[in-house]
C-alpha cells in the first residue's frame, strides 16, 4: 500500500507544489535533501503512477469488503486492524479518490465510520500542516 499511496500523493499533492517553485529554489531544496537519490527522483518521477497506484487501491479496497463480517475488519469492535488501514482511508479522501470506494457497499461504510471516530479525527494532523489538494 505505502507505495502506492506514496505515488499518488506525490502525482496529486507534491508535484503540483514543486512545479510551482521557482527552478533555482527547487534546486536548492532538493540540494538539501538527506538522500541524493531520492531527491533527483521528485524531478523525474513518472506522472502515469496515479492508474497503477488506483489499481493497488482498489484491490484493497476490494480485500476490505471481502474480509468485513461486520462493522469492524476482525471483529465486532474497532481494533488494530482498523487502526493500520485508517490513514488508507483517510488519504484517499485526501487525494479526492474516495469515489474509488463506491462499488463495494461494505467498505465504503466501514470508511466512514473509521474515518468519524474520534480517535481517528483526533490522529489527523491540523489543516495548517497538510498540503493542500489543487484544483481538478
Amino acid at each position: 500500500m505505502h507505495p502506492a499511496i506514496r505515488a499518488a500523493s506525490f502525482q496529486l499533492l507534491y508535484r503540483p507544489l514543486l512545479a510551482r517553485l521557482p527552478r533555482a529554489e527547487l534546486e536548492s531544496r532538493l540540494a538539501s535533501h538527506p538522500d541524493p537519490v531520492r531527491a533527483r527522483a521528485f524531478l523525474d518521477a513518472p506522472t502515469d503512477n496515479l492508474d497503477r497506484a488506483a489499481s493497488v487501491f482498489k484491490t484493497a479496497i476490494g480485500r476490505i469488503e471481502s474480509a468485513l463480517k461486520g462493522e469492524w475488519l476482525v471483529g465486532p469492535q474497532f481494533g488494530l486492524a482498523d487502526i493500520a488501514m485508517a490513514p488508507f482511508a483517510e488519504r484517499l479522501t485526501h487525494l479526492r479518490m474516495d469515489g474509488l470506494w463506491e462499488p463495494f457497499p461494505r467498505a465504503r461504510m466501514w470508511s466512514a465510520a473509521v474515518l468519524t471516530r474520534a480517535s481517528v479525527l483526533a490522529s489527523r494532523a491540523p489543516d495548517q500542516y497538510r498540503f493542500p489538494m489543487g484544483e481538478t
